[in-house]
């Protein structure tokens, strides 16, 4: 007997490995995958996987280059953004393109704080910052096995998918 769950996405395109995951309305993961060395069919396939019925919206998160970033770390964002968008396109599937601020706002995640060097401000480290986002994902779903590259799409596709519930029962 196939089982099919409505479900929301979180992608996060990451430059080097970014990952996507969906989660079924009650909030458990039933797909979740890393884009690091996967083609576009990979991430179709997932999408198309016979527990996933109706892709009800996935978020994005917005990407774009950051101050000091190579050439090519910006390319692999560009090129990742446009592979999901375009495979959910096809696919005709819904989603929206989230800023960070937006989804870790709705989950009550402290923005990063960035080193200043001229306000003397120390910063948070990008790895001290993926390893809290990390720690959040690991509460709200104490079962899964959470990494540093999955942490950030886990999260999105929770904020997606709170966002989703209010949205429907208004």
């Amino acid at each position: 007997m196939k089982v099919e769950y409505d479900v929301i996405g979180g992608v996060d395109p990451g430059s080097a490995s970014g990952s996507y995951t969906f989660l079924t309305l009650g909030g458990a993961v039933i797909s979740q995958g890393v884009f690091k060395d996967r083609s576009p069919h990979d991430f179709a396939r997932a999408l198309r996987a016979d527990n996933i019925g109706d892709v009800l919206f996935t978020w994005v998160e917005k990407v774009g280059p950051m101050p000091g970033q190579g050439i090519v770390s910006a390319f692999s964002f560009a090129k990742n953004a446009g592979m999901i968008e375009g495979v959910l396109a096809a696919l005709e599937k819904r989603y929206e393109i989230i800023p960070p601020r937006e989804w870790q706002k709705l989950l009550g995640v402290k923005p990063r704080v960035k080193k200043n060097r001229k306000k003397g401000i120390a910063g948070e480290s990008k790895s001290a910052w993926k390893n809290r986002l990390r720690v959040i994902a690991l509460r709200l779903f104490p079962q899964r096995k959470i990494t540093l590259i999955t942490a950030d799409s886990l999260l999105i596709a929770e904020a997606a998918r709170r966002e989703y519930l209010v949205r429907i029962s208004k």
